[in-house]
């Protein structure tokens, strides 16, 4: 990962940089069978749920809150 141009100034795998609080955020992220992301815990045990259809798409997310967030996608 690239930090102002440079390679080595990004942070550590699985952490996320919030440069406007300048925070780091460690996670932990999980895969299925089929190499996908399928949840996402964070530092503080909150999870992010993936829901695929049959094609391997990305249909949903789920988030800690219970809020749900759907990708529409044409069937035609």
């Amino acid at each position: 990962m690239r930090q102002n141009g440079l390679g080595n100034q990004g942070p550590a795998a699985n952490s996320t940089f919030l440069s406007a609080g300048r925070s780091l955020i460690r996670t932990q992220t999980l895969f299925d069978g089929n190499s996908r992301m399928f949840q996402m815990i964070d530092d503080g045990g909150a999870t992010t749920d993936y829901s695929f259809d049959t094609l391997d798409r990305q249909v949903s997310m789920e988030f800690a809150d219970g809020s749900t967030r759907i990708t529409p996608r044409d069937l035609a």
